[in-house]
């Protein structure tokens, strides 16, 4: 009996240490995600360097110098190479990769590299994918000699203007079927309009002096971060204005970025901190943003973002990707 007794117990022991040895390896990352479009707002706003689906990060980084588009776990690990280029304003859906080159032109090709199609051939500076439309920035379109907000189908067929030709738009956000655009007004500092889909039904909601550059829309509050150096917050259904921080932010639209959770920006001796939305507090992220490139020993401002996923931070270093948890 003592025997039987000991040989249950050395098993058990047996399958607990297995079970720790097992779990102990697997590198996996279980992240929350919720998402309908190709890459978030924020994300986009740091050139779009990195961007996920259900299952993967696809991501630039460098190798031997050369610039090439990966594939990888959640956790950075399993890396595989897609495609050697330069890929920025990354969106994902499906089963097809949206993106612009070097050129400012706009592609899209499958997720394994391949069946690369040229979309768009005018000048693009931000480019984002919203319920089976593609959204974008162009310069020059049509010779305006001005950037515009054009809407797009995915083979780049039925392009419209969304914008009025006579104002300078100089950024847009979408959120809950409603784009959000910042417009320059001559002398009078920027105005905030909002618009359907197809660009109709405008409404002028805000007027400032300061520029506007990361923005989020969530639970009918609008957050966003002032030129200046203020993270602010509107309630949409009053109007009702509160300065969240004013104070250790500098007005540098690299490395701010936005999600449900967090607002990342460059603060004091170009540290990198994040505030929390929901507990107001902010703290150091124990980075340094003139550190951080996506060149190889690159200059401060080349290239250079954060991006967010959940409560995890990427960034790049030297033209390589790291990770790390925000809480």
């Amino acid at each position: 009996m003592l025997n039987k007794i000991l040989r249950i117990v050395l098993y058990s022991i047996f399958i607990m240490f297995l079970f720790f040895i097992l779990t102990a390896c697997d590198k996996s990352i279980n992240i929350d995600i919720n998402k309908n479009d190709g890459n978030s707002i924020g994300n986009l706003l740091n050139y779009g360097l990195f961007c996920y689906d259900e299952e993967n990060l696809y991501f630039n980084e460098l190798k031997g110098g050369e610039s090439v588009l990966y594939r990888s776990n959640y956790d950075l690990s399993n890396k595989e190479m897609i495609k050697k280029g330069i890929f920025y304003y990354l969106n994902i859906t499906k089963d097809q990769i949206f993106y612009v080159d070097e050129n400012k032109r706009v592609y899209s090709m499958n997720k394994e590299g391949e069946n690369e199609k040229l979309l768009f051939n005018d000048d693009v500076t931000f480019l984002y994918t919203y319920k089976n439309k593609l959204y974008l920035l162009s310069y020059n379109y049509n010779n305006s000699c001005m950037f515009q907000l054009l809407s797009m189908n995915y083979d780049g067929s039925g392009i419209k203007v969304l914008s009025d030709e006579s104002e300078k738009i100089l950024k847009f956000w979408i959120y809950d079927d409603k784009i959000y655009s910042m417009i320059a007004k001559d002398r009078e500092g920027y105005k905030l309009m909002e618009s359907d889909l197809d660009g109709e039904n405008n409404v002028e909601l805000y007027c400032t002096k300061s520029e506007y550059f990361g923005l989020l829309i969530n639970q009918n509050k609008m957050y966003y971060i002032r030129d200046g150096g203020a993270i602010e917050v509107i309630e949409m259904e009053n109007g009702n204005f509160k300065i969240l921080k004013n104070d250790g932010i500098l007005s540098i639209e690299q490395f701010i970025n936005i999600n449900d959770n967090f607002i990342t920006f460059p603060g004091d001796n170009l540290n990198l901190y994040v505030y929390n939305i929901n507990t107001l507090e902010t703290k150091s992220l124990g980075l340094k943003c003139s550190d951080l490139s996506f060149r190889e020993n690159g200059k401060y401002g080349e290239n250079v973002g954060c991006y967010l996923l959940d409560d995890f931070l990427y960034y790049y270093k030297n033209g390589f990707m790291f990770m790390k948890k925000i809480n």
